[in-house]
């Protein structure tokens, strides 16, 4: 293993294959649907609303991790005409983003807005943008980014 190590780096030691790496990286994410902001339409939100419009005589609760300002979320209540059989919950940990969030979001008893990111684990973390209230708002550190909160975030609901 060792060696299949040092051959390994020997070759991809150099600018040229450094940068072929970070191009694959960057595609492969662009693939996974990370970092694209693209809208509801083109991201595959919409074809999950089609396959919740098929489920009958159920209730149901959405996540919308990474609200952003809520377009997936409008989306969804509209479909279902704000059917009290759906509710939203929308996590948005951007604080200026948070506020379009409430703005955009018509308020009512089947949305729940939430200033904090969700995850796996707890703690406080650094969200980085491209801009403030992009859509490609993340916590990998991508270029160019800047910082958006220096005091971090916290996953598990409790303000930093």
């Amino acid at each position: 293993m060792n060696l299949i190590k040092k051959i390994l780096c020997r070759l991809t030691g150099n600018k040229l294959s450094q940068n072929l790496l970070n191009k694959m990286v960057n595609s492969s994410l662009k693939l996974m649907g990370i970092g694209i902001g693209a809208d509801v339409h083109s991201s595959g939100e919409f074809i999950i609303i089609n396959k919740l419009k098929k489920i009958k005589d159920r209730d149901m609760c959405v996540f919308d991790v990474g609200a952003n300002v809520g377009s997936f979320s409008k989306l969804i209540l509209s479909s279902f005409n704000y059917s009290d059989k759906l509710i939203v919950h929308c996590f948005e940990p951007s604080k200026k983003t948070f506020e379009l969030l409430k703005q955009n979001v018509v308020q009512s008893k089947n949305i729940h807005l939430n200033n904090f990111g969700f995850g796996k684990e707890k703690g406080e973390f650094q969200l980085y943008y491209d801009k403030e209230g992009s859509g490609l708002a993340s916590l990998t550190k991508r270029k160019p980014e800047k910082l958006i909160d220096k005091k971090g975030l916290r996953l598990d609901g409790r303000k930093a």
